[in-house]
C-alpha cells in the first residue's frame, strides 16, 4: 500500500509542527503512531481470514479468529 503525495505531505507537516511544537512529546508521537498502524494491520488481517473462511464455505458465526484460522488450515486452505 504505496502513500500518494497528499498524504506524505500530511504526515511531513505533522512531524514539522511537532518538532517545533512538543519536541518533548514526539517519543510518545512516535509510539502512538506505531501502535495505531499495528492495530490497523490487524484488523487488516482478520477481515482478510474471515474473507477467506467466507470463500471456503465456513460459517465464521460465534468462531474466535484462532478457530477461524484452526478451521482453515485444517481444511487445507
Amino acid at each position: 500500500m504505496a502513500l500518494t503525495l497528499t498524504e506524505i505531505a500530511i504526515v511531513l507537516a505533522i512531524v514539522v509542527i511537532a518538532l517545533f511544537i512538543l519536541p518533548g512529546k514526539l517519543p510518545q508521537l512516535a509510539r502512538s503512531i506505531g501502535q495505531a498502524k499495528r492495530e490497523f494491520e490487524k484488523a487488516s488481517k482478520r477481515d482478510e481470514l474471515i474473507e477467506k473462511a467466507r470463500e471456503m464455505g465456513i460459517d465464521v458465526t460465534g468462531m474466535t479468529y484462532e478457530e477461524i484460522e484452526a478451521e482453515i488450515k485444517r481444511r487445507g486452505g
